[in-house]
């Protein structure tokens, strides 16, 4: 197992790390507040309305990491199980703590301000137990249950790939970011928006191309892209930050900006080019190779599961983190971003934990399921070919 963590390329393993924390900042200023009515407008206000839409980014740079490694990658029951058990374990054994020691969860009343929620303290429901033993089938992780429902499609997408030469890799690509994004930009076009799979066949095309050519971009230009990759999202949010700084609340800010710069089908598009830039941007810079680094980064998965939790994720933010009593106060972002990096370490640390008590039971679980079914499918491959 560490000789895995050895080969990794660090520099990647950086960019995962920096994904999540932007994914765990996203979730604490979205779901870390009840608003019944508009807050005064601050500095403060400004921040959470900025900076509350980096989780979209984090995603980006996260899938098109997992699209660059699934690339030419061997398909693996065991590896699809050993997700499943790990989702399992944090969405039931979560709950279950909360029901046995009757722990109190927040309660959604009503929709609040910025998509915050107004919160009521309430006992944990049994039937919720019961729907946390099944977060696949009930929508509690969309971004998991998506990624497990996509890696049953990429033996099928490699091969498609396998078969591109460049040029129609290129088209592919091209034709990928004109439906996906460019023509969402376009008002009362919904019937181009698709689903959460979207953005894992688009990266998945985006990194299998960077992966498949390495030298189609030379190293001068790789670093000219990072640079890219990283002033584009800054220059957005400083420009964010001030719009919002001027306009106090969305609902201010005319239409027109608001779509184009604020909603999803805006911000979109910049951050596939983000994505997309700082990962051909890291791969031109010399590996390195941290045990450490590389360790923390493989916990991103369960820091992501925890931290996220169906149930759980409120009383993070308004029991642990106290955002909603530091929102008044000077030191309301230096908290939120120490509270982000504290998350972070305490998550991978229960992730350190898990891995140390249960890897090897789940490995060996794993492996069973997979010889299992391959016994089953070579049995019936073995009674088709008597029938004939």
């Amino acid at each position: 197992m560490m000789d895995l963590y050895k080969k990794r390329n660090s520099n990647v393993e950086w960019l995962r790390i920096i994904a999540m924390l932007f994914i765990i900042l996203h979730h604490m200023l979205s779901q870390g507040f009840s608003f019944c009515q508009n807050p005064q407008p601050s500095l403060n206000l400004a921040f959470l309305q900025t900076f509350n839409s980096l989780g979209n980014f984090g995603n980006k740079i996260f899938i098109m990491i997992s699209g660059y490694f699934l690339f030419n990658s061997k398909f693996s029951i065991k590896k699809i199980i050993s997700v499943w058990l790990e989702l399992f374990i944090y969405s039931f054994g979560l709950s279950l703590i909360l029901y046995i020691f009757n722990i109190q969860i927040y309660g959604v009343l009503e929709n609040g301000f910025c998509f915050t929620r107004i919160l009521q303290k309430r006992d944990f429901r049994l039937t919720e137990l019961a729907f946390s033993a099944m977060p696949f089938l009930t929508g509690q992780n969309w971004f998991l249950t998506s990624y497990l429902v996509f890696l049953f499609f990429v033996p099928f997408l490699n091969e498609l790939i396998s078969h591109l030469d460049i040029k129609k890799h290129f088209l592919l690509n091209i034709l990928c970011f004109f439906l996906f994004n460019l023509v969402q930009l376009i008002p009362f076009s919904d019937v181009y928006v698709l689903n959460n799979y979207s953005s894992f066949f688009q990266m998945f095309f985006l990194g299998s191309f960077l992966k498949k050519y390495p030298e189609v971009f030379s190293k001068k230009n790789r670093k000219i892209m990072f640079s890219i990759g990283i002033l584009l999202p800054l220059l957005y949010y400083i420009f964010r930050f001030l719009l919002l700084n001027h306009y106090h609340y969305y609902d201010a800010v005319p239409e027109s900006l608001y779509y184009f710069l604020l909603s999803a089908f805006g911000y979109d598009t910049l951050f596939i080019i983000s994505a997309f830039c700082l990962m051909a941007g890291i791969l031109a810079f010399q590996e390195r190779h941290s045990i450490l680094v590389n360790l923390i980064a493989s916990s991103t998965f369960g820091v992501y599961l925890l931290h996220n939790h169906n149930y759980f994720r409120r009383n993070i933010w308004f029991d642990f983190c106290h955002l909603q009593d530091h929102f008044q106060k000077n030191d309301f972002i230096f908290h939120t971003l120490i509270s982000v990096l504290l998350v972070f370490i305490a998550c991978t640390l229960i992730d350190f934990l898990r891995k140390l008590l249960l890897a090897s039971l789940c490995d060996k679980l794993a492996i069973k399921v997979e010889v299992t079914l391959n016994k089953l499918l070579s049995a019936k491959k073995v009674a088709e070919s008597t029938d004939v």
